[in-house]
């Protein structure tokens, strides 16, 4: 039996901190700068007319995005550092920084990434039901929203939750 194989080079480093590269220190040093701008407006809050806080706040709303599709998103996928702790602990900065648990948006990006944006099949079940919820139909005007649960539950378990 023949294997159609993929060969990846990885890129190596002889780092003694950091796991793939050196250029890993640019996102670090990025999401220390925005963690370091998010505790500046704590610090400004009582300090800076209410227009300054309000212009700080816009540009802070717009850094979290890149953050997570940047910083993050590459964190999950690369951990930066060779250390498990230094990994843990620019895991809490980036949840302090961008406002939720990087634990929990790995779980939900990998859940992601283990059904590649697979459709619901004939019975309406899917591994990505995050791209499920995406995909389903808009509602129209008036009609009752329909929230179901039951697609955060693992499979199988429909059966011991009661329907009411």
């Amino acid at each position: 039996m023949k294997t159609n194989a993929i060969v990846v080079d990885r890129i190596t480093t002889n780092s003694k901190l950091f796991a793939h590269t050196r250029w890993d220190a640019i996102p670090v040093a990025a999401g220390l700068l925005h963690c370091a701008y998010f505790f500046g407006m704590f610090y400004l809050f009582p300090r800076v007319p209410l227009w300054v806080m309000i212009i700080l706040g816009l540009i802070y709303s717009v850094s979290i995005s890149w953050n997570i599709n940047g910083i993050s998103h590459n964190f999950i996928h690369n951990p930066y550092f060779r250390s498990p702790v230094l990994n843990r602990l620019f895991s809490i900065l980036e949840s302090i920084t961008v406002g939720f648990s990087q634990i929990f948006y790995e779980c939900i990006h990998m859940q992601h990434h283990k059904g590649n944006a697979d459709l619901p099949d004939e019975h309406g079940e899917t591994v990505d039901w995050i791209l499920d919820l995406q995909t389903r139909p808009r509602r129209r005007r008036g009609a009752p929203v329909q929230i179901r649960l039951l697609q955060l539950l693992p499979r199988g378990s429909e059966d011991r939750v009661s329907r009411n």
